[in-house]
């Protein structure tokens, strides 16, 4: 899949500890063939100057996904925000009433 400058966009962490989440950013541009410069939106540089921009390879991008559910079924493949980053999960339970549940 090819992409555009500003396309939002997540790019995979496979690092150890960090495998298969995904965190949110921008293309700021593409270089050479299957090779882009993203921007994150969620992680900063150590001395918190700005997000982190890095060289990622195509093989490590998807697009931003577009839908939000609210409503889950138990046992269902879930990514859940946390820590800066989107991860892989199933809902084990639901607490709450209806207008306000909530999920492990």
């Amino acid at each position: 899949m090819k992409f555009k400058r500003g396309d939002r966009i997540e790019v995979v962490d496979m690092g150890f500890g960090f495998e298969g989440s995904f965190y949110d950013g921008n293309i700021v541009s593409r270089v050479g063939k299957n090779t882009y410069i993203v921007q994150f939106r969620t992680l900063l540089e150590d001395d918190q100057s700005g997000f982190i921009r890095e060289f990622v390879s195509a093989d490590k991008i998807r697009p931003k996904p577009a839908d939000v559910v609210s409503e889950f079924v138990l046992g269902q493949k879930v990514d859940v925000f946390a820590n800066d980053g989107w991860w892989v999960g199933r809902i084990a339970s639901k607490i709450g009433k209806p207008l306000d549940s909530k999920y492990l």
